[in-house]
């Protein structure tokens, strides 16, 4: 399986503390069928320099490949960002950096201080189209104005936006049948874990997979899975 989203780079964000750490998120990723992952570490644009972030990241990165190859671990490691969108990031020269390695996939967090769809999509527009990225929505599952609005979730679907939302959500019943009833509409396209650990956020995406294969069928499975596959 491929996971699109994920915090995996030691001292660089809310994930793993030290290289130990990120050794044991690894071993927990393969041990729950991922082969192909995407580290998508916090990048917040408002408050830091791209060149930055991307130096430091890949300094990261190489560290991982170092401890897969140590270990004997059978996944490949994409470069990525969770970017959070900001007005700051039309006067990059690109946004290369931060596209998942070798495609023009980005994956945006929309700030968690709204303020209003409009504008923010607005943005995302805005982004796209003088990028030619693929923006792809980190975990909508968190936002009501998405999660409780599949209009909205349309609109941005309609712009060429890819859906994502976290495997933890198919824990709340609540919300895991909201979100089986916008699988079956087309509405999410791609299910990711966003792991950050391995106490409260630690990989779980084949428990997600297995629920949403009871409730929406190995079809449904095999769509998500695929998705994710295709993105990297």
């Amino acid at each position: 399986m491929t996971d699109i989203h994920t915090h995996i780079l030691s001292n660089i964000d809310d994930g793993p503390k030290t290289e130990n750490d990120s050794l044991l998120l690894l071993k927990a990723l393969e041990a729950d069928g991922i082969t192909r992952v995407v580290s998508t570490s916090h990048f917040y644009s408002a408050n830091k320099q791209l060149e930055e972030f991307v130096a430091k990241r890949d300094e990261r990165l190489e560290t991982i490949k170092r401890l897969i190859e140590e270990n004997n671990i059978n996944i490949r490691v994409y470069a990525g960002a969770e970017v959070n969108i900001h007005k700051i990031m039309l006067n990059y020269e690109s946004l290369k950096p931060i596209c998942f390695e070798g495609t023009n996939n980005i994956l945006l967090e929309i700030p968690y201080e709204l303020g209003d769809f409009e504008d923010n999509s607005d943005l995302i527009y805005k982004i796209m189209s003088y990028y030619n990225v693929t923006p792809i929505i980190a975990h909508i599952d968190r936002y009501d104005f998405l999660f409780k609005n599949e209009k909205n979730v349309t609109y941005l679907k309609e712009m060429g936006c890819v859906i994502q939302v976290d495997a933890d959500c198919f824990d709340s019943l609540f919300m895991r049948a909201r979100i089986i009833k916008m699988i079956k509409k087309d509405l999410i396209d791609v299910v990711a874990s966003d792991c950050h650990n391995l106490e409260k956020r630690k990989p779980n995406l084949k428990k997600a997979y297995s629920l949403i294969e009871k409730k929406a069928g190995v079809d449904a499975v095999a769509r998500l899975r695929q998705n994710a596959s295709s993105l990297v």
